[in-house]
């Protein structure tokens, strides 16, 4: 199984590199002040000695700086557009942090010897499309970017980062929107999938990628152990022969919450994936929660260096604390919606990001209570969406917490998994969970087409999906269902590696006209109203569905409502779905490049 398609090596001059941006380098950058603006905590980090904690901010795009003693505010500066992830580089003292709006990552480095505290910017360079995730190894000799829409891994060495000169640079293509990154070994770099079931092991010097999957979905963290001689990872896991009936809810058959281990030996000979062996055997897992008191969408994880471990559990707006041998978490109430934790130096307390709250958390780990919360900023009023956002990660609107709209619907894209829900009328037809991405214009919803609009299917989602203890609101219906409109569309993939084949894409759509394709996926949507027999049926005999939306169709792992094929070609090799006529090859290329560009 080959997992990338194209390896870019790029060896690069510094001067070439970052001429573009030579008039940023050492240059202080511009203190905000007292602003009301919503910043949204995305990631966190902590200086060498453990005084200053590093807050970089998604939606302002800025770094705020708190004295970690004091527990107070230091200064905020403006950085980016939108921030996504921040790295610390002990070695040097310096910090990188991965903007996903401008494609970027910056280098800065913080002072805070003066009377105020500063953060000068040392560089900046363009990264892959829409960086989620940048990640140092332990010798600080090579780091990892995630490009989340891209499917990319941008590999970069250098030996003195304050200079700006990378001594390589490699991009290596994935199948799958890569998530969180945790180097296992100094040339072996662990890809979490962001939204389903895939992992990759990529090694730097030779670029060879080892795929593999997992029982799960959805991998909030990863972190080594303190020896160093296990993977811990937190996710989730959506049983697709439990259906979303109380019963089943309760006592957490639908959606389990976990945190697992996995030895770094597996990890550090195997050269291909089947050397791997199974994987799940050899899992040593923590549930997460329990009936009636379940604990939904696990974030980020940090463990010290006593052993003691720290959850975001997003679902709650609480954080877990435990060990890896406990039979039991404590847990901790923190902000709305935790995402991101660091260890303090002495490991006796954690500092949690709240993203929805704009504030900092920090947690005494010993007494298992909270010391302060630490506001960035002034916020203004959330309109309608953005309340609309808070509720779709809420996991308390479901039954015991179980589950949000987030746990399926990741970031509001899908997880590619299978659920049994009532949607189409019936149980015992588990269907493949739809991205809700650029989907606010391609009505009627659900795979029979059963419900008329987004309020219909945010009602039946809450009250018999999610089995909530009470019935939803009209505002909380109202606020997900203007949340969820709003979504854009992923990037194509190809678009976003900027590899767009304009002859191929050119003869892809006029073949997508040609075989009346346009029939049931019409554009502008990609979709229509009605349900089609489309040469397969479900466990009831259902033949009928409704033709889901193309847009983001390159951005999807799995096909159909049972999700039986993994790549688009076998749509047409395996099913010829709906073809009037046998493809050429050069066509079936041409028309695989026009549907991944939608």
């Amino acid at each position: 199984m080959r997992l990338r398609d194209t390896i870019r090596i790029n060896l690069c001059i510094g001067w070439v590199l970052f001429t573009f941006n030579t008039a940023w380098a050492d240059d202080a950058l511009e203190r905000i002040n007292n602003t009301t603006q919503f910043r949204r905590p995305i990631s966190i980090q902590l200086d060498k000695d453990g005084s200053t904690l590093v807050v970089a901010n998604r939606d302002s795009g800025s770094i705020s700086l708190i004295d970690a003693n004091a527990l107070s505010t230091t200064g905020e500066f403006e950085l980016g557009k939108r921030l996504s992830c921040i790295e610390y580089l002990n070695n040097a003292d310096l910090f990188v942090a991965t903007d996903l709006e401008q494609h970027k990552v910056f280098c800065f480095q913080v002072d805070t010897a003066a009377d105020k505290a500063n953060v000068n910017l040392i560089w900046a360079n363009p990264t892959p499309q829409f960086p989620s995730v940048v990640r140092a190894n332990s010798s600080e000799t090579r780091f990892a970017i995630a490009g989340l829409w891209s499917r990319q891994i941008e590999l970069v060495e250098s030996e003195d980062w304050s200079s700006g000169r990378f001594k390589t640079s490699v991009t290596v293509d994935l199948d799958f929107c890569p998530g969180d990154c945790l180097w296992i070994a100094n040339d072996r770099l662990l890809v979490a999938d962001a939204f389903g079931d895939q992992f990759a092991i990529v090694q730097s010097t030779t670029q060879t990628v080892i795929p593999f999957r997992v029982q799960g979905h959805r991998t909030g963290g990863l972190s080594l152990s303190t020896d160093g001689q296990w993977v811990a990872f937190s996710d989730q896991r959506l049983n697709p022969l439990a259906q979303s009936t109380r019963n089943d809810v309760h006592w957490g058959l639908m959606v389990s919450n976990q945190l697992r281990w996995l030895p770094v030996s597996r990890f550090l000979t195997a050269t291909a994936s089947d050397e791997l062996g199974d994987l799940t055997r050899a899992f040593s897992t923590q549930p997460i929660g329990r009936p009636e008191d379940a604990k939904a969408d696990l974030g980020q994880l940090a463990i010290a260096s006593n052993g003691t471990v720290a959850i975001t559990l997003g679902g709650v707006d609480e954080l877990a604390i435990g060990r890896q041998d406990d039979d039991a978490f404590a847990f901790v109430p923190v902000g709305r919606r935790p995402i991101a934790a660091v260890m303090s130096v002495d490991g006796e307390r954690c500092f949690v990001a709240n993203l929805f709250d704009d504030s900092i958390s920090v947690v005494d780990l010993d007494d298992f209570e909270l010391i302060k919360t630490i506001p960035l900023g002034q916020m203004p009023e959330p309109d309608l969406a953005r309340k609309g956002e808070r509720l779709f990660f809420d996991a308390r609107l479901s039954h015991d917490g179980w589950m949000s709209c987030h746990s399926c619907h990741v970031e509001g894209h899908t997880n590619g998994m299978l659920n049994d829900n009532f949607s189409d009328q019936s149980f015992h037809t588990p269907k493949r969970v739809i991205s809700l991405l650029g989907h606010g214009d391609t009505l009627p919803l659900a795979w029979t087409g059963g419900q008329v609009d987004f309020e219909s299917q945010v009602r039946t989602s809450i009250e018999s999906t999610m089995q909530s203890d009470e019935p939803a609101t009209d505002m909380q219906v109202s606020a997900i269902a203007d949340f969820i409109r709003r979504l854009p569309p992923p990037p194509a993939v190809n678009v976003a590696r900027q590899r767009i084949d304009l002859e191929k894409h050119s003869n892809g759509k006029e073949l997508f006209r040609t075989l009346d394709c346009i029939r049931c996926h019409t554009p502008p949507t990609y979709t229509t109203p009605e349900t089609y027999e489309v040469g397969v049926r479900d466990e009831n005999g259902e033949l009928r569905f409704n033709p889901p939306s193309l847009i983001g169709l390159g951005q999807q792992d799995r096909f159909f409502h049972d999700g039986r094929y993994k790549k688009l070609q076998e749509l047409f090799t395996q099913n010829e779905h709906q073809l009037p006529r046998k493809l050429t090859d050069q066509e079936m290329s041409d028309l695989i490049v026009f549907l991944k560009s939608l």
